[in-house]
């Protein structure tokens, strides 16, 4: 699913403060793998330009304290794993060329979920949890599939 800036009912739906809460809590209990990461502001944990890995109740904190937080570049990589069982030798990139193909996976082969904020223009969600897709399209009706956005483009 992808949320595009035109068709977007944020002024800036690259905020995850906005985009997280639809999902009731689904974040939570992942562990979270934050890359490629640009944002306004930047918290200082976000900083050092290395991919970090953060627990969802340490991420909704983070979204608490700063909801104003832009993701103008980033990939936010969710596990149902504990982090020392996590790969951190792959690294997602948010300006990953393969992004706008409709048959895209998930980049980092072990999460469960992927949140890419690209180019503070687009949002996408792909999750291998139907439920998760399911709230997502329901929270956000003008979000799309690559399908639906790509014939609605041309």
């Amino acid at each position: 699913m992808i949320i595009y800036g035109a068709d977007s009912p944020f002024p800036f739906h690259t905020k995850l403060a906005e985009v997280l809460p639809p999902l009731h809590g689904y974040h939570i209990p992942l562990a979270w793998m934050v890359s490629d990461f640009e944002g306004c502001p930047t918290p200082e944990l976000f900083q050092s330009g290395v991919p970090f890995l953060i627990s969802g109740q340490e991420l909704d904190d983070i979204l608490q304290s700063i909801p104003d937080m832009q993701s103008i570049w980033g990939v936010f990589s969710g596990f149902r794993l504990p982090a020392s069982e996590i790969d951190t030798s792959i690294v997602p990139v948010a300006e990953e060329p393969r992004l706008w193909e409709p048959n895209y996976e998930i980049q980092h082969p072990q999460a469960e979920c992927e949140l890419v904020a690209w180019d503070s223009s687009a949002t996408f969600f792909r999750s291998k949890n139907r439920k998760a897709m399911w709230k997502f399209s329901r929270a956000f009706p003008s979000a799309k599939t690559l399908d639906d956005f790509k014939t609605k483009r041309s």
